[in-house]
Parts: C-alpha cells; sequence; structure tokens
C-alpha cells in the first residue's frame, strides 16, 4: 500500500506541476498577443483557442488530486460541525468513498467524450488556422480519474483504523486560526 500511496503522490506532484507550467505559458501567451496587438498591430491566431481549450483546462482539471492531497477543497461543514466528533470523523470516512464514486463518474463520462472527440479529429478554425483541440478533453479524466484513486486510498486508510494520507505539512490550514503561517517581507 505505501509503495501505491507514493506512486499516486508522485503522480500528483506531477500533474500540479504541469498545471502551474500552463499558467506560466498562459501568461506568457497572452502576455504575447497582446504586445503584438499593441506594437504591431497584429492578432496572433490561437490564443483564445490555446487559452479556453489548453491552460484552462489544464489548470483546473490536473491538480485536483493535489488539491484534495493539501486538504484545500472546499467543504461546508453547517450541519456536521454541530455532530459529536467521532461521528464527524466517520462521517468524513464516509464521504471519501462517496467522492471516489463521483470523481469516478466523472472521469468515465469525461473519458467518453473524450474518446469521440479524439475519433472526430476535433479542431477549431481561428484566422484561417485549423487547431486541434481534442487532446484538452483528455485532461478531464486524467484528473478525475486520479482524484477517484487519491479519495479511494484516503477511505481504504479509514476502513484500516489509520487517518487519511496527511496533507502536505507545507501547506498551513488556513481555516485554522492557530495555524502557523508567519508573513515576511524582503524589506
Amino acid at each position: 500500500m505505501q509503495h501505491l500511496i507514493k506512486s499516486v503522490d508522485a503522480v500528483t506532484r506531477l500533474f500540479a506541476v504541469i498545471a502551474g507550467v500552463a499558467v506560466v505559458v498562459m501568461m506568457v501567451h497572452v502576455n504575447f498577443d497582446v504586445l503584438l496587438r499593441a506594437l504591431l498591430n497584429k492578432v496572433p491566431p490561437g490564443t483564445i483557442v490555446f487559452v479556453s481549450n489548453y491552460y484552462m483546462v489544464f489548470l483546473v482539471c490536473l491538480p485536483l488530486a493535489f488539491v484534495e492531497r493539501m486538504g484545500a477543497h472546499i467543504s461546508v461543514d453547517v450541519f456536521t460541525d454541530h455532530l459529536p466528533g467521532r461521528v464527524q470523523r466517520r462521517l468524513a470516512g464516509w464521504v471519501f468513498l462517496l467522492s471516489a464514486a463521483v470523481f469516478a463518474l466523472v472521469a468515465y463520462a469525461s473519458w467518453l467524450e473524450a474518446a469521440q472527440q479524439f475519433r472526430k479529429g476535433t479542431f477549431m478554425i481561428e484566422q484561417d488556422y485549423k487547431i486541434p483541440v481534442w487532446y484538452g478533453y483528455f485532461a478531464l479524466p486524467i484528473g478525475y480519474g486520479l482524484g477517484a484513486v487519491y479519495m479511494l486510498m484516503r477511505f481504504a486508510r479509514f476502513l484500516t483504523g489509520g487517518d487519511a494520507p496527511p496533507p502536505d505539512s507545507a501547506a498551513p490550514d488556513i481555516a485554522d486560526p492557530d495555524s502557523q503561517v508567519e508573513m515576511r517581507s524582503h524589506d
């Protein structure tokens, strides 16, 4: 089990890095587009297509498991806050299974869509340029599939009596007012 956890963790980090690279490349691409428009009055083709079909999709979908690993998914505890701690822990454990099922369902449905777009060779045309966009469709099943695996690992740890794999120790709990977060400036 430990080998599986380390492998999934490595892939999770890799996808988070790819998402980070997508942000940087998107910023460079958009700035290049703005500069060409402003300085040379030229409109490079594909900026909107790449931003909406690649960069943003990679940014949102690929790091889903990493966000869960960091304990940073949004949770609303309106009702569960009033339950005893033991009940809250048990409920949270079973939520891992429910979340895994939802992630797996979205991964499966998006895989079917990605495969269909691949078979069609889906593309967009911008300024007479044919830009294939079917590649971006595969980010959804990859991100949600890895998220499902991560949730199943957390559920397995819950069932065996262990806590869920801990969030990264470098990530402070922003919901905890006593969290040891220190802000510094380089003055």
